[in-house]
Parts: C-alpha cells; sequence; structure tokens
C-alpha cells in the first residue's frame, strides 16, 4: 500500500506541474478530466464469464515529451461490471450471475503523434497511438443480488459469494488511439492484465484447482481539456 501511494503522489504532483507549467504560457502542457466506458472482463479457463459495460471517469494532463512524442498522467475510477455463468443447483438451467468491482487505475502513457505532430504546427487535428503501464487498485467484486450467493458457478466446485476475493493490486498493459484537437478528444484503449488477478482464490476453502485469470478491458470516451 505504501508504493502505491508513493506512485499516486508522484502523479498528482506530476499533473500539478503540467498545470503550472500551462498558466506559464506553455501551450502544450494541458490539464483535462476523461469520462467514458468500459468494457471489463476476465480472460479465464476456471470461469463462463461474460463482459458488462460501466463508467469511468477521471481526470489526466497531457505534454509535450521528446520530438513527435507527448507524455500522459492520469487517476481514472471506474465502476466494472462482470457477469459469471452459474446455477441455482445442479439441476437448473444456467444463469448469469452479475458482479460490481469498484476500481481506482493510475496510469502512464506516451504518445506518439501521426498526425498534428510536433513538425506541423499548424495542423489543428491530431492523432495519436497510445501505450504503457496502468496500476489498478480494487476491492472485492460485489453480487448485484445477494440471493445468488449460494448459486454455484459452473466448471468449479465454489459459490458465487467465494469467488469475490479478487487481487487488491493489479498491474495492465494499455495500448490504443486517441484523435481530436487540442481542447477535445476522443479515445479508444485496451487494457490487459499481466497478473493473475484470481490468485486469491486458490487458498478459498474447498477449492479443488488452480486459478488463473488476466483483466480484459476495453475503454473508450472523450478528454475534455482546459
Amino acid at each position: 500500500m505504501k508504493n502505491i501511494l508513493i506512485l499516486v503522489s508522484i502523479i498528482l504532483l506530476s499533473i500539478f506541474n503540467l498545470s503550472a507549467q500551462g498558466r506559464r504560457g506553455n501551450s502544450n502542457s494541458t490539464l483535462g478530466i476523461k469520462l467514458g466506458t468500459s468494457l471489463f472482463d476476465i480472460k479465464t479457463d476456471n470461469f463462463i464469464t461474460t463482459p458488462e459495460y460501466s463508467f469511468l471517469g477521471g481526470f489526466a494532463t497531457r505534454g509535450d515529451f521528446y520530438n513527435n512524442w507527448d507524455i500522459q498522467f492520469g487517476l481514472n475510477v471506474i465502476g466494472n461490471k462482470l457477469s459469471v455463468q452459474g446455477r441455482e443447483s445442479i439441476v437448473s438451467l444456467p444463469k448469469n450471475i452479475k458482479y460490481n468491482l469498484i476500481g481506482v487505475q493510475a496510469q502512464l502513457l506516451f504518445g506518439y503523434k501521426l498526425l498534428g505532430n510536433n513538425r506541423n504546427h499548424r495542423g489543428k487535428f491530431k492523432l495519436t497511438t497510445e501505450f504503457g503501464p496502468v496500476l489498478m487498485v480494487n476491492g472485492k467484486m460485489k453480487l448485484s443480488d445477494a440471493a445468488q450467493k449460494e448459486f454455484l458457478i459452473d466448471k468449479t466446485n465454489l459459490t458465487a459469494e467465494q469467488i469475490v476475493n479478487l487481487t487488491g493490486v493489479n498491474v495492465n498493459a494499455l495500448a490504443g488511439l486517441s484523435m481530436g484537437s487540442k481542447h477535445f478528444r476522443v479515445f479508444a484503449h485496451y487494457q490487459y492484465g499481466l497478473n493473475n488477478i484470481l490468485k486469491r482464490l486458490d487458498k478459498v476453502d474447498g477449492a479443488n484447482q488452480k486459478f488463473k485469470g488476466n483483466v480484459s478491458m476495453i475503454q473508450f470516451g472523450i478528454y475534455l481539456y482546459l
């Protein structure tokens, strides 16, 4: 947790620094907000999952880094949703069991300017390819319907309430595009988890298998820069 606080503090200081540069007249440093939606899933062979749409919001900075490269810092709040297939009993028909997962993401992204680069200052339209690491901190999953807590999860011997304790700190790799103007951009990003978000389920009483799963997340939305 100490390392997480240090990373978040560094990102916040960087945001305020870029914001201050903008106020001093550096037009290439911007501070803004991020709004959009996220399609969240866990790629695993242990469950049958269905990705669900949810919201995301936060704030971000963008500033020139080197030549045609820029750098971005951001903090996002995400209300992830996910469905896992289960049954009320062994003989029941399968049913999607819905979960909610609240998380916070800190991201450091590098962008290469495909259009509107430093060698073409007159170009108002900007197209940037972006990539970098994302730190995701989340709590336990929460059942949308508490009455389903004793449902059996398909392909396992566990119940719906026994699979909620996920890894709390996860690292994802992000790649995507953004395009627009200086003050408005749309973005589309994909994130893939580099660590096993289901690792804690190995320790659940009665678990008879090893669990492995990786975050898979498609995000799209808008940036509004000052």
